[in-house]
Formats: structure tokens, sequence, C-alpha cells
């Protein structure tokens, strides 16, 4: 397979796959929980932004603001096939509010001046969903932060102004990552499958189809705690586009060949996730390293592995 080493702009070819694939980042899907790992550094009273985090099954949503007169932070929290427990409020003054209005429903309300206000709830582990709809005085806040990254989450809110967050299963018990070591054996134009393997430096994610027609993989790589980098299509058919220092899309256009991207995962990296398909649905088959074991997947076709192991 032809190394190409520099970066591949999107083609032509791939316009109507990608802005589906683009969209899917952007508000018309949820965003994995996994995201919201670790507790953010914040600037109190140095910056205008909600946070949203969680450690095991506490979640958090806190907020600073660098306005002497205050402004109005709100929002709502449901969740789905679980409960909200133990709503606790964070460094709040007189008239700031955390009401819980049903086992699957809190609202609050905080007037932020140079400071921070915040709430703290338990999740219960049968969540399947959690919504949250955060405002500031009546508008979209400038910034929405996620997580010991501070990935800035603000343009996925859906048109109800929700932000959507899937609990997976595997977000807690990750896949072990020496499940991908070692480069299989690819049967080029046998099957349609995804392979994906590990060595002393890449990560690789290669595809291959069956069909004499064009057939379109597409995908996504989130990277937890450290950046992906050293990103290098592996074809003419292989494209990528680097959404943030941790989140890659792939983009591969092949009949009965082969396609794929590398890329290198900083040292600090805790936690990867991958989402794998074939024409925009399911993906049969996706093969990891070179005893090419397949393992259960997400609805979502989506599967994270612990890389700290």
């Amino acid at each position: 397979m032809k190394v190409r080493t520099t970066l591949v702009d999107v083609i032509a070819t791939f316009a109507i796959l990608c802005t589906g694939a683009l969209a899917a980042s952007a508000g018309t899907g949820p965003i994995p929980w996994h995201v919201t790992e670790g507790e953010p550094t914040i600037n109190v009273g140095k910056e205008v932004a909600f946070f949203v985090w969680h450690s095991g099954n506490e979640a958090y949503v806190e907020v600073t603001n660098v306005n002497s007169k205050g402004d109005n932070f709100t929002g709502t929290i449901t969740v789905q096939d679980g409960i909200i427990s133990l709503p606790q409020g964070i460094a709040l003054e007189k008239g700031d509010t955390v009401t819980q209005v049903n086992p699957q429903e809190l609202v609050f309300s905080f007037h932020t001046y140079r400071g921070l206000d915040g709430l703290k709830f338990n999740l219960d582990r049968a969540a399947s969903q959690i919504s949250m709809d955060l405002d500031m005085d009546a508008r979209n806040p400038p910034h929405i932060y996620a997580g010991a990254d501070r990935c800035d989450i603000v343009s996925d809110q859906a048109s109800d102004g929700f932000l959507n967050f899937i609990v997976r299963a595997d977000d807690e018990t990750p896949f072990d990552w020496s499940l991908t070591a070692g480069e299989p054996e690819i049967p080029v134009g046998k099957q349609n499958a995804y392979f994906v393997w590990h060595d002393t430096k890449y990560v690789y994610v290669v595809c291959t189809g069956d069909s004499k027609s064009l057939q379109y993989f597409d995908g996504e790589t989130r990277l937890h705690t450290a950046p992906i980098t050293e990103i290098t299509a592996m074809a003419d058919n292989s494209t990528y586009r680097l959404l943030e220092p941790n989140i890659m899309r792939w983009y591969f256009e092949t009949a009965d060949g082969e396609a794929g991207v590398r890329f290198e995962i900083g040292s600090s990296a805790s936690r990867m996730g991958l989402t794998f398909h074939l024409d925009g649905v399911y993906t049969p088959h996706v093969y990891f390293g070179a005893n090419m074991t397949e393992l259960p997947r997400n609805d979502d076709d989506s599967i994270v592995f612990n890389l700290t192991k």
C-alpha cells in the first residue's frame, strides 16, 4: 500500500458523505459521555463558560464569569433509563437554586459574578443518555467545556438547545489496548471489513471491500488526554480531517481494494474511542490486532479502549 505523507483535502467525490459526517459532530448526534471525564482547570473570575465533567458516577456542572454585575446562568438536566440522586449546590449565594423536578430532571439558576457557582449529582449507572440545556442570560453561552481536556462542545447543541450525551456501556469498562497489537493479514477484496492494529509507533485503521462498485467507509477516532498526531493517508482513496486536536474523522472510498490511515497518539493518552461506518450504516466486521479479534460494539458502532494498561 502506497503511503502518502501530506494532508489530503476532502475531495468532491466525498462531498455528500463528508457533509453528513461533519453534521453528526455538530449538534445532530449524541456526544460520548467519556468526553466529560475528569476535572477541568477553571480560571475562576477570568473566563465566561460552563464546565461539564464527571468522576465515576458523580457529575458536575459549574460556571464562572467576569462580569462584576453578574449574569444569569440557567439549565435543565434530564436523564434516560436512570435517575439523578443527591443533587447539591456548589459555592452558591442567596437566590441561586438547584431543584430536582422529578427523579430524572434537575433545573438550576445561578446569578454568577466574578466567581464560581455549580452543582453536582450522582448519576445512576442505568442511565443511557444525559441531556443538558445550558443558557446564559437566556441565550447560548460563549463556551461549554467538557472534561479535563476542556473540549468546547457549545456547537454540539441540538436544534432544541440541548446537549445530548450518550452513556455507553463500555465508557467505564473499556477493552484492553493489547488486543490491537500486531499487524493482521488482510484479505484484500474478499470482504467488507475494518482492521485496526498498532505497532511500537503507529495506530492503523484500514478497510477493504468486496464489491465491484465503490463503497464509502467513514468513522471517527476520539482520544482522551492527548492529541492525535502524525496522521498519514495510506492511499489516494483515503482522506481524513482533524476536527479537534484529539478528534479525527476518516473517509475511505474503495470497491474491492484497500484504504486507510495511520497516526500517532501522545504518551499521556488514557482512552481511545473508535466509531465505524460503511455507507453510513453498521459495519459488519471490525477486526483488531494480529489475532483479528472481533469485539462487541455499541448501537452506534463504537468501541472504547483503555490505553493505560
